[in-house]
């Protein structure tokens, strides 16, 4: 039973470090201004699975080191043990992914107004030559045509 015991408090723990990981990546990505909309939409799902795991992992790990473990309770804290772990596993992943996109996001944002700024600088009063159509009006399309 103790080999059992100890396996159940390994995978609680690691819930919990997990937890750890993904508030830590979080604040960072916080902190580092990858934070937009679509970044805060999908870490409150993530953040809500964390909250979920490691209260579980928490309140468990508690009642392990309590007094009065009854070991008929095993049972239901393994479950809950792989339930938070895995749980736990998926916001880690969910948030990793979450921290590339919104990385990625930042640098085409920065990469736009790169582009925006190096617009502005033209000369003013050059402007791109247009080609004309048959019947004479300036057109916007590579070809020459409105059409």
């Amino acid at each position: 039973m103790d080999v059992r015991i100890d396996e159940i408090k390994s995978k609680l723990c690691t819930a919990l470090s997990n937890g750890n990981t993904v508030a830590a990546v979080y604040e960072h990505a916080i902190t580092s201004g990858l934070e937009d909309n679509v970044f805060e939409a999908r870490t409150t799902r993530i953040l809500g699975l964390i909250e979920t795991s490691t209260m579980t992992a928490r309140h468990w790990l508690n009642k392990f080191y309590g007094p009065d473990f009854p070991q008929f309770i095993t049972m239901v804290v393994e479950q809950q043990a792989d339930e938070a772990l895995k749980e736990s596993e998926m916001a880690l992943k969910l948030m990793q992914a979450a921290g590339t996109a919104a990385t990625e996001r930042k640098k085409a944002r920065e990469e736009e107004g790169k582009t925006k700024e190096n617009e502005d600088c033209e000369e003013p009063g050059k402007k791109k030559a247009r080609k004309t159509t048959k019947e004479g009006e300036a057109s916007n399309n590579p070809g020459g045509s409105n059409a």
